[in-house]
């Protein structure tokens, strides 16, 4: 990885984990070359669901494909083949085995009392949520600032905005009162097996039923959160910068603690009409780090799927596949993954996507680089798409997420790109799956 782009990479990395490194039991996957998104293509995400037979219904479905297939831990984010939702339903629900235990009436009535605490308020509970994540997130860049005249006065006021969202998440986001119901609703949910399956089983089919695009195609929708992050006077974005004082400090990160999305060697490239969309396919042009300083905004988005699933027992202890023994626990069907910490893990389902990393208004100042009159700007032009780093800065051609659109130069060092597009996903890593108590199996 060149220096420029590995220090890139590095402050991204620290940036959206805080300058923590990568939560255990967490990915990171860069998109390489982004997902390009514009409001008009995403107006379904700001309405009320069941999206049926129009345009919001198809792009809503085309978006859930995209969120919803399985990727792997090895690399970048690549739509897989494997939709997570027809998994979950036709593959997990229909053959994993249970044990049969019910649940008496009195442990039914506290069970559905703490599923109504959950539902009344996790709308409040993941909005404060995500404020203080990224209250936090601005603390930890505060502390990761150059100490200037300004950085104690800066590092005091975002530490009191973090103190401020984490107070506002356990007071008006009921943190204490949620969290406390969750954990009894999925205990009892992990006793009484038999009916939550029957229950996942029909809270999927209610919701893909109800949905459907203007052909007529079923479809399980996501929702996101903030809803109306590309709407005016939507949510405050952040603010991304790194500039030619800092290379050095994100450049000898050896022994970071980051997951490994892709190893970007270049930092200019272009696409030609019919060429590939792998990385060692395209054009590259490398900057001196010295004359380079990189600004965008950007904005974490959730990603739900409450109404249709849910991973309490997909990753608990207490089911199998037929055929499976004290003996040999995992036999009788797939492996969803073997549990080894990404990116060396095996297996068909290794995580699920909850959450995006959206960018928009890149500026790259090249300064004393002619980039405007460059071999990458005359290149473009005759491309079918064109970027810088992990940006799509400009494409000819419209997809089910945006219409096509043009970079521009302010100057002819600095290039500008507003496009919105997510440029990386934090994901959930699956447990080893199965892994069933040994107990429970027959002999």
């Amino acid at each position: 990885m060149s220096e420029a782009t590995q220090a890139l990479t590095v402050k991204l990395y620290n940036t959206i984990t805080g300058g923590q490194g990568v939560p255990s039991g967490s990915f990171i996957s860069l998109v390489g070359g982004g997902t390009a998104l514009d409001s008009a293509h995403m107006k379904w995400a700001t309405k009320v669901p069941p999206y049926v037979g129009d345009s919001d219904a198809d792009n809503a479905s085309s978006f859930a494909n995209i969120v919803n297939t399985i990727p792997t831990a090895a690399g970048p984010w690549v739509p897989g083949n494997a939709n997570l939702g027809r998994t979950y339903r036709d593959i997990w629900l229909n053959n994993s085995m249970i044990p049969d235990v019910q649940l008496s009436p009195d442990e039914k009535k506290e069970r559905d009392e703490a599923k109504a605490i959950t539902l009344e308020t996790i709308d409040e509970y993941t909005q404060y949520q995500n404020d203080w994540q990224i209250a936090n997130m601005n603390l930890q860049f505060a502390v990761m600032a150059p100490r200037d005249a300004s950085y104690f006065q800066n590092l005091l006021r975002a530490r009191q905005a973090a103190n401020a969202a984490m107070t506002a998440w356990q007071v008006r986001g009921h943190k204490s009162e949620f969290e406390q119901a969750q954990a009894t609703y999925e205990h009892y949910q992990n006793l009484g097996l038999m009916g939550a399956v029957q229950n996942l089983k029909t809270d999927y089919d209610s919701v893909f039923n109800v949905n459907a695009t203007s052909t007529g195609q079923r479809f399980a929708p996501v929702t996101l959160f903030p809803t109306n992050f590309l709407e005016p006077g939507g949510p405050q974005w952040n603010h991304f910068t790194i500039t030619e004082t800092e290379y050095s400090r994100f450049q000898s990160t050896s022994s970071r603690n980051f997951s490994r999305g892709m190893n970007v060697n270049f930092l200019f490239w272009t696409i030609v009409d019919g060429g590939g969309s792998t990385w060692e396919e395209r054009n590259w042009l490398n900057i001196n780090t010295s004359s380079l300083t990189v600004d965008f905004d950007y904005i974490r988005v959730r990603i739900g799927r409450n109404d249709w699933f849910d991973s309490f027992l997909l990753s608990s202890n207490s089911w199998w596949w037929p055929g499976a023994t004290k003996s040999n626990p995992t036999f009788g069907g797939i492996q969803f993954s073997d549990g080894r910490p990404a990116p060396d893990t095996q297996g068909q389902w290794q995580m699920i996507p909850t959450e995006m990393i959206i960018t928009r208004n890149l500026v790259v100042n090249t300064h004393e680089y002619n980039l405007q009159n460059s071999s990458f700007a005359s290149e473009s032009q005759s491309s079918r798409s064109a970027g810088f780093w992990i940006f799509s800065t400009r494409s000819r051609s419209s997809t089910a997420t945006s219409s096509n659109y043009e970079h521009t130069f302010d100057s002819p060092s600095v290039l500008s790109a507003p496009q919105p597009q997510i440029v990386a996903y934090i994901c959930q890593l699956m447990p080893k799956e199965p892994n069933p108590a040994i107990e429970l199996l027959p002999d």
